[in-house]
């Protein structure tokens, strides 16, 4: 090519070659940012790497360190020892039968902040009122019951026996921000900081929630364990030391591998940068584990949950463990029982056990491998991203079509190949996002240069809102778009709650495909019900339905709405008996509590996975309402705020006025009977009496509502709620509740 030529062609290229070099100073930008937008748009392209090359390079069949086995507290346990927390007696036995099983370190996933209830003391406390000095043999008798069977002595005493054993013990406490100090946090970390500690550019927390001093002392370690999750929820990183009043404390990961490899000296591997002391290493006994600059380290997962051997927690206590997964390890406490929400989000699964964190975090210290990001890596991306940048603005514009996306895609391939050399043979964490989005930047924008154009496109309302309401209102959302939106919200709403009665009685009776197609069968039917009275469907959880009004499209008749579709769900459940029945499956029968109130709705959850639902005290006594209706015998209850302005609609019966599990203000309660107009004369006339009964037993007329509810009971035997009254009638009479009582019954379960 002449230099004429080659001049006009320069000139005709001249566009394209300086769009390319645009694009390579942003991606250059985005690269180098410390803050904003910029900074914060890089850390999630570079998360978003780290996690897919994590999950690729996983092995296909995991392995879990055969140091390190998790004691469950389990389902199973649960089920077998009785709900959580458990008496300190058990867990003592739990920490007697591992030392027998040969364990070298066990380390709790567990805070135990506060002292136990002493049941003897308990029972001191609670006679003495009421016998006066008769109480006095008894109460002799009960201290000197106390200390035996105080269960956090018992508890102390299998620990500082388990030290003596030879098995260490190292004890779980948080650390947080806050200024706050519950027990006594562990010991500090003795090591060589190669320094003043003030000068490590180590977080700083402000505050602990330890363990009660009887048993920090026993055990003597302790570790402490934080939530660290990057600010998209995902837990990458593990601080394994952090600083509290001057002093470096241990996580209970670092604290228990200590133990468990007999460390002599821990020590920091510090670099100056300006004043402050930037850490690369800790090194134990002379070993190092790669850190960040805070004495962080990117966890090196292993595998999905459950990847690490795990012991129910029962099968310990009674001695039916399999000794080959406890001697000669460290054992983790702690829980994946779903009611214990020991669960965190991580790059591996978005729902994982809390406590194999930690056991992935051991196994990289005694394995010696944690990934880390070297310290040149900085600026080797820079250099390869300023290059690639460099070259394709010059190369490209003058190839053809099929050899720009030749090329591309090379370069591409080339880059991603190093990345993942560097990251499976040296354990290197270096950023695909700078090189990869120069390559991917460059050939996009010389395949479509001369057309350049910026669309916004909004998310379409069906895509936003196709899964949770009826395609009726998704058509009348298309039509009026304006104020229509997923972000978050409080608003006033009704929201209902329908749940199988004995599910988990039905579950044991079917198979897993007959269960399916039973919960098909049922979910159909109710969820039509729900959308043909403008309801949004939240969330289906097993067996349960939870849905709601008033969102995203106004209903100022959302009380209405809810109740006329818990009515037609009842009637929906007795048709479907006859149907159940012929394909052998047991008869359902449902609960359903509904409620009214303020609610925060809106689109919630992570970058992952989101949901269109409520949030809300109102949503929780919606529930609470649900679960009562098995206390008061009828499958309906509304709060009074449902109630409201509904007696021109439906017939209701109060049923009680209450107060809930985990509330401290009374309301009343009520079961819908029927609609206004297929009310019996009858009907109203029970009603009346069972109305007149039930304001003597407010004013504590007893016999005369033991009379009236006696004549209901009678008349009609099958309507629980006049038993139930005469019993507490009966009870009250027995121990007069006060001059002040004004009928609110306490609920202490949910």
């Amino acid at each position: 090519m002449s230099a004429k030529a080659y001049r006009k062609n320069l000139r005709q290229k001249l566009l394209p070659i300086i769009g390319s070099l645009v694009i390579s100073v942003l991606v250059l930008g985005l690269q180098q940012a410390d803050s904003g937008l910029a900074r914060a748009l890089r850390d999630r392209l570079d998360w978003l790497v780290y996690d897919l090359r994590l999950n690729q390079t996983l092995p296909e069949k995991p392995e879990g360190r055969p140091d390190v086995s998790i004691v469950d507290i389990d389902e199973a346990s649960l089920n077998a020892e009785g709900q959580w927390p458990w008496p300190r007696a058990r867990l003592a036995d739990l920490i007697d039968r591992l030392v027998e099983y040969g364990v070298i370190v066990v380390a709790f996933d567990v805070v135990f902040a506060e002292p136990e209830e002493n049941i003897a003391l308990q029972a001191l406390r609670e006679i003495t009122p009421v016998l006066g000095d008769a109480a006095a043999p008894a109460a002799e008798l009960l201290e000197q019951a106390a200390e035996a069977v105080d269960g956090d002595l018992r508890f102390a005493s299998s620990i500082a026996a388990a030290v003596e054993a030879g098995t260490e013990i190292v004890l779980g406490y948080t650390m947080s921000h806050e200024p706050n100090a519950t027990g006594v946090p562990g010991p500090p970390l003795e090591l060589d900081a190669g320094g003043a500690v003030e000068e490590l550019t180590l977080f700083d927390m402000n505050g602990y929630t330890g363990n009660i001093e009887l048993l920090q002392q026993a055990a003597g370690q302790a570790g402490y364990f934080v939530a660290t999750p990057d600010s998209d929820g995902v837990n990458r990183r593990y601080p394994m030391i952090l600083r509290f009043n001057g002093e470096i404390y241990p996580s209970l990961a670092l604290a228990a591998a200590n133990r468990f490899l007999f460390t002599e000296q821990t020590a920091l591997r510090t670099a100056l940068i300006g004043s402050s002391r930037s850490i690369e290493a800790i090194t134990l006994d002379g070993l190092p584990i790669p850190t960040d600059g805070a004495g962080f380290v990117l966890i090196p997962y292993r595998g999905p949950g459950k990847t690490f051997r795990y012991v129910s927690a029962t099968d310990v206590l009674h001695g039916t463990a399999d000794p080959a997964a406890l001697e000669g390890r460290i054992a983790l406490i702690g829980a994946t029982a779903a009611g214990l929400l020991d669960v965190r989000s991580t790059p591996v699964q978005s729902v994982f056990p809390g406590v194999e964190i930690h056991a992935n975090v051991i196994g990289g210290i005694i394995d010696q491998h944690f990934p880390h990001r070297p310290t040149w890596a900085e600026g080797a991306d820079f250099l390869l991203t300023l290059g690639a940048g460099l070259v394709l603005s010059l190369v490209l514009p003058f190839l053809s079509v099929v050899s720009l996306v030749l090329i591309g895609v090379v370069a591409s391939a080339g880059v991603i190949w190093l990345n993942l050399w560097l990251w499976i043979e040296r354990s290197f964490d270096t950023s695909l996002v700078g090189p990869l989005y120069i390559v991917i930047g460059v050939a996009g924008f010389n395949l479509v240069y001369g057309f350049f154009t910026e669309t916004r496109q909004r998310r379409q309302l069906k895509d936003m809102f196709g899964q949770y309401v009826p395609p009726q209102l998704v058509d009348r959302m298309s039509d009026n778009p304006e104020g229509i939106s997923d972000r978050g919200e409080r608003r006033e709403m009704t929201v209902l709650f329908c749940d199988i009665r004995s599910f988990t009685t039905i579950s044991e009776q079917l198979e897993a495909n007959e269960l399916a197609d039973m919960l098909n069968r049922f979910f159909t039917p109710m969820t039509e019900i729900i959308f043909n009275h403008d309801g949004t469907i939240d969330k289906y959880v097993g067996d349960m339905i939870m849905a709601f009004w008033n969102a995203p499209l106004d209903d100022p008749q959302h009380a209405t709405h809810a109740i006329e579709t818990a009515l037609e769900m009842l009637e929906q459940v007795e048709a479907l008996k006859p149907e159940f029945k012929q394909l052998g499956y047991p008869e359902c029968n449902i609960g359903i509590g509904l409620n009214t109130g303020p609610m925060n709705v809106g689109n919630m959850g992570s970058k992952f996975r989101r949901a269109y639902t409520v949030l809300g005290d109102s949503v929780n006594l919606g529930s609470r309402l649900e679960g009562l209706t098995k206390f008061y015998g009828v499958k309906l209850i509304v709060g009074e705020t449902t109630r409201e302005g509904q007696d021109e609609h439906f017939v209701f019966r109060q049923l009680d006025r209450v107060t809930v599990k985990g509330k401290k203000e009374p309301t009343r309660i009520y079961t819908p009977l029927c609609r206004r107009d297929r009310a019996s004369p009858e009907l109203l006339a029970e009603l009346d009496a069972y109305t007149q009964a039930r304001a003597h037993y407010i004013g504590q007329r007893w016999d005369e509502a033991a009379a009236e509810f006696g004549a209901l009971q009678q008349a009609h035997p099958e309507t629980y709620i006049y038993g139930l009254y005469l019993e507490r009638v009966a009870h009250l009479r027995e121990v007069p509740p006060g001059a002040d009582w004004d009928g609110v019954f306490v609920h202490t379960s949910k």
